[in-house]
């Protein structure tokens, strides 16, 4: 990631630089709001259940109207979406789980990792104890955002609460949290790629081979294949290079063959001898024999050290 890209960016959006200056920048609690949801109906002792931060993204018809919030690595400009839970009693909550993003560019071909319209932050809690003599709790949500489009930034905060009933479990929310817990990367490996870094002259080479021969993937579109790099503080990480797709099933774009997949990592300074983190979230979109796509896949990737 380009740190200092990113702080520029976050600085003039701060001052209201990146907005017409003719214009106060809009009000960020407009364009993003958070609610605060349960996949429960009431919870029980001992039994986990899921807490989500529902956030709307204001999504218009022009690029100056498409807004969209950032991933916990925000790609080379923005800031990271991010969330504290606290329990009024004894729940735990633990770190947020954020799901597959997408690739948006901003002028200047500036590439940046995230979401729009929509998203469910997903976190685990439970009670190992329930309060005595209550019969629920409050969890609060703190969240901070940055939320952009094609032309400006505002930065952003909000707060919200959930009630917590103690009672006999049972589903809820089904839909929404079914939808987005597809959508969280899975623990690897997965036979589809492999990942490899290797020292280069300026810092680190990491490839990720993905076999599309065995699986062909959507070429195109919102969920086109794609690796996205976790953060790494200290480096600057490139966007990865992906290939154009290699042909069709049936009509669908696609990728078809092997597909090699490249990014360097490199120290924001001199004599930094730290190794950074090679690893990332691979998101794809198989498709059936026929060209439909098929619902999309998400795997957590971590590179093994090559030569």
């Amino acid at each position: 990631m380009n740190h200092a890209l990113t702080t520029l960016f976050a600085a003039a959006a701060l001052l209201g630089t990146i907005a017409a200056p003719a214009q106060p920048p809009p009000n960020p609690n407009e364009l993003v709001t958070a609610s605060a949801i349960l996949d429960t109906a009431a919870i029980e002792a001992g039994k986990p259940f899921h807490v989500g931060l529902l956030l709307k993204v204001k999504y218009g018809a022009t690029d100056a109207e498409k807004w969209h919030v950032y991933w916990s690595n925000p790609g080379e400009s923005g800031m990271p979406t991010t969330v504290q839970w606290t329990s009024g009693t004894s729940g735990t909550i633990a770190a947020v789980q954020y799901p597959a993003p997408e690739m948006f560019k901003s002028p200047g071909n500036i590439v940046s990792y995230g979401y729009d319209r929509e998203v469910l932050l997903i976190s685990e809690a439970k009670y190992d104890k329930l309060p005595e003599g209550m019969g629920y709790d409050f969890l609060k949500a703190q969240v901070s955002f940055l939320v952009c489009s094609g032309d400006q930034c505002v930065p952003g905060k909000a707060s919200t609460i959930v009630r917590v009933p103690f009672g006999k479990a049972a589903p809820a929310n089904t839909e929404i949290f079914d939808k987005y817990k597809a959508l969280l990367p899975k623990d690897g490996p997965t036979t589809a790629a492999k990942a490899v870094i290797a020292k280069s002259d300026e810092g680190f080479k990491v490839t990720v081979t993905v076999d599309a021969a065995s699986t062909p993937m959507v070429g195109d579109g919102s969920h086109k294949l794609a690796f996205f790099p976790d953060l790494n503080e200290g480096f600057e990480t490139s966007v990865p290079k992906t290939p154009a797709p290699d042909g069709k099933v049936g009509t669908a774009v696609a990728y078809t063959k092997s597909v090699t997949i490249e990014y360097t990592i490199k120290p924001e300074e001199k004599g930094n001898k730290t190794e950074p983190k090679a690893s990332g979230v691979l998101v794809f979109q198989p498709l059936d024999k026929n060209g439909a796509a098929q619902p999309v896949q998400a795997y957590k990737i971590q590179a093994s050290k090559g030569e």
